[in-house]
């Protein structure tokens, strides 16, 4: 959609793009829209009962909290995996879950 040519990478080559010191500049404007769809996401949830979107939940929990571990990374090259810890997976669970 003209991310990539936006921030001045003309090859649509996976290995290209992700060697591309321009990365960050594409990933800046996905973290706006993937938060705005966070929100959303969690603005229906917290119109239904709490019952019925415990899965969803969880799994928005878990992966923003993936998503905020990139954004506090960054996306400049070399890039380490980031990982959610198990204490805060732990936490997750126990929060949406179960109490």
């Amino acid at each position: 959609r003209g991310r990539l040519y936006h921030a001045g990478i003309t090859s649509f080559d996976p290995n290209v793009v992700a060697a591309s010191p321009s990365i960050p500049k594409v990933c800046e404007a996905l973290v706006v829209r993937a938060r705005e769809h966070y929100k959303q996401a969690s603005a229906i949830m917290d119109r239904n009962p709490r019952r019925l979107v415990k899965a969803p939940r969880i799994m928005g929990k878990y992966y923003g909290s993936i998503l905020d571990l990139l954004v506090a990374r960054g996306f400049a090259s070399p890039r380490e995996p980031v990982r959610v810890n198990k204490l805060a997976r732990i936490a997750i669970l126990l929060r949406y879950a179960f109490i």
